[in-house]
């Protein structure tokens, strides 16, 4: 019945999730229940789950902790790892949103990174064949709905932009991959009407 940090750790990446409790054995069991029944909240965590497996991912008790310093231990767990280790959503311990200082830690974070080439195959390789649930798909149809159209200042300023970019002729076999890709959007939107 001891009080918390803990960490889910997926051992094949080294991701993390980090939480806190007042009962570990208690909220072990509510997060490997919902994640064995692909219903868990937070989505990175459910996807590496069901990709992994359950035997890949380790439950620790990082540190016992007093209930009245739970919050800002956890939250010395999330600034120290921030987005990159971690499957948490928010980096938040109270759930509220960023502050400004944790944008700005994010934000300096990241500037001046640049993603090399095997990154960016990296990440493309892991994107490649997601599907997305239907629940997102229908959230991003009715927010691309809701956009209203260009107004003509922008359509104007995207055809001057247009024109002034250098045109390389497609071979003939990007040609055939676009048009490929045209049909299966085009049965696709078919199978969804």
């Amino acid at each position: 019945m001891k009080s918390g940090i803990y960490h889910i750790i997926c051992k094949s990446t080294g991701k993390r999730y980090i939480g806190r409790t007042v009962n570990f054995t208690k909220r072990f069991g509510q997060h490997k229940s919902v994640l064995r029944n692909n219903k868990h909240c937070n989505e990175h965590l459910q996807n590496a789950w069901n990709k992994y497996g359950e035997e890949n991912f380790v439950f620790l008790i990082y540190k016992i902790v007093e209930k009245e310093n739970l919050i800002k231990e956890e939250q010395k767990q999330l600034d120290d790892y921030q987005f990159v280790e971690c499957f948490n959503k928010s980096f938040s311990a109270d759930g509220s949103c960023l502050t400004e200082e944790a944008k700005l830690k994010i934000s300096l974070h990241h500037k001046g990174r640049e993603i090399s080439v095997e990154q960016r195959q990296q990440i493309s390789k892991k994107l490649k064949g997601r599907k997305l649930p239907e629940e997102t798909k229908l959230k991003m149809r009715a927010a691309q709905q809701k956009r209203s159209p260009p107004s003509e200042e922008t359509r104007r300023k995207l055809s001057e932009a247009a024109k002034k970019q250098i045109r390389i002729p497609a071979s003939e076999e990007t040609k055939q991959k676009l048009r490929d890709a045209a049909l299966k959007q085009w049965e696709r939107q078919k199978l969804d009407q």
